[in-house]
Formats: structure tokens, sequence, C-alpha cells
């Protein structure tokens, strides 16, 4: 896969490539994609910008951590996993989509966890989100946010959903 990254604000950790490397080639392995075959651009940026995209795509005036764009609409059912074409079927060798995280959000709500861990789950999230997964009713959620803990388990990341 070919990521993209576009620093447009903000004192991103100088690792944040490699993060987001690290979470793709987790992702992918676990749903036996072959990351050559995808593109993504991840958007840098703080919650001015952020806030903007956010009211112009979901007409929601606030900031957030982090939004994507698929490229692709797969089906999905409420409840169920969407369901993913084999590399042989497209929509792949394509971009997948584009993802947009705020710093000053991500700095706010990682609240004393681990910073890399903390953007490693926001990138999974809108990777995830990139892939047809939803969190918009709670059948979706626990679905999606199951995937999130497994997948972070392999990069020996915490459960974020776990109370502290």
């Amino acid at each position: 896969m070919t990521i993209d990254l576009i620093h447009e604000a903000g004192d991103w950790p100088q690792n944040i490539a490699q993060i987001a490397e690290d979470v793709e080639e987790k992702l992918f392995a676990h749903f036996g994609l072959e990351t050559s075959s995808f593109e993504t651009t991840i958007l840098l940026t703080n919650d001015m910008h952020i806030q903007k995209l956010n009211q112009e795509f979901r007409d929601k005036n606030k900031a957030t951590d982090v939004l994507s764009w698929p490229a692709f609409e797969f089906d999905r059912a409420i409840g169920e996993a969407p369901k993913l074409p084999a590399i042989d079927e497209g929509p792949f060798d394509a971009t997948l989509g584009d993802i947009a995280l705020s710093l000053e959000t991500c700095q706010k709500d990682a609240d004393g966890k681990n910073f890399d861990h903390h953007i490693s789950h926001l990138i999974l999230h809108g990777f995830l989100h990139l892939l047809g997964y939803d969190h918009e009713y709670d059948s979706d959620a626990v679905i999606m946010e199951a995937l999130e803990v497994e997948i972070l388990k392999t990069m020996f990341i915490d459960n974020p959903y776990k109370e502290t």
C-alpha cells in the first residue's frame, strides 16, 4: 500500500509514517489482502481544519479526532461485517480513500494513554471505515470495536475501550 502523508499542521510524532504502515500491515494481514493493491492519503491537521471538514461532510460543527472518506461502498447489512470482494474482483488496485486526523483532539482524547498507541487505534479506525465498517448502529459498533481490539492486540496495544 502506498500511504501519502500530508503534514498540514501540528507537531506529530516523528514516527507517524511507521505507525501508519504498521497499522495497515496488521489490518491487511488480518483480511488476507495484499497491501500493494491500495493507496490512501492521511491528512495530519489541526482542530480548526478538521472542524471545517466535519461541518462540510458530516454537518457537525465541531472538531473530531478522525474522519474518513471511503472511495468505495461495500455491501453491508446493519449488524454484519462488510462483504469485501476478492482482490481479483476489484475495486482494488485503486485508491482506498482518505483519512484526516486532528492533533489537538487526538492529544486531548489520549488523556494519559500512550500517544503512539492512541494514534495507531485512530488510524486503524479510519482504515476500517475505508473498508466499509461503521458504528452508526450499536450492532455495527460491536463488530467494529471487536475487530479494532483484535487487530490492536497483534500490535501489543491494549484494548482502547477498556475502562481504566
